[in-house]
């Protein structure tokens, strides 16, 4: 797709006239800002909690919320990203996204009892950190999901998982 496609894809989504385009000539750069100025007011549209399993019994859920730890100066943001359901056979099946950096991150997953695969996205200051987590959840507990930094190695996260209840 060319510039000027995203740019209009963008426009006839967000009900701009299209006219405006073709008026002012919009060069480049200008092309530039308004697709970025677009798809960050995308960001953040995520909802805070997401039910994976909606139509699951309250007797069957767990909750995980996400943290900020603040060490050194430094917060530590959890962000959940994906899972993965555990098959019998001990596999992983494929990762189903809750949140991305465009559309935003709940803050909140509430799913049934088992063992998953989680994908979370851990950010201190202007440094990303992707780390991928196997949990085992329990019926009707909350859990906090969290990222520190790995004691004695330079700059490695570790995800931990803290049962609430």
């Amino acid at each position: 797709m060319s510039i000027n496609g995203f740019v209009r894809y963008f426009l006839k989504i967000s009900e701009i006239p299209l006219f405006l385009l073709k008026k002012f000539q919009v060069n480049i750069v200008a092309k530039f800002f308004l697709t970025s100025a677009l798809a960050y007011s995308l960001s953040g549209c995520a909802p805070t909690l997401v039910k994976t399993h909606p139509n699951t019994p309250v007797e069957k859920i767990a909750r995980l919320k996400n943290a900020t730890i603040k060490l050194d100066n430094a917060a530590y943001t959890t962000y959940f990203s994906m899972y993965a359901p555990r098959h019998p056979s001990g596999s992983f099946g494929e990762f189903v996204q809750v949140g991305n950096s465009w559309t935003g991150f709940p803050t909140q997953l509430e799913m049934p009892v088992g063992s998953y695969l989680l994908s979370i996205q851990c950010s201190t200051n202007a440094q990303f950190g992707y780390l991928r987590m196997p949990v085992t959840l329990e019926a009707r507990a909350s859990y906090e999901v969290s990222c520190e930094p790995a004691e004695g190695r330079l700059n490695t996260v570790i995800g931990r998982l803290k049962k609430l209840d």
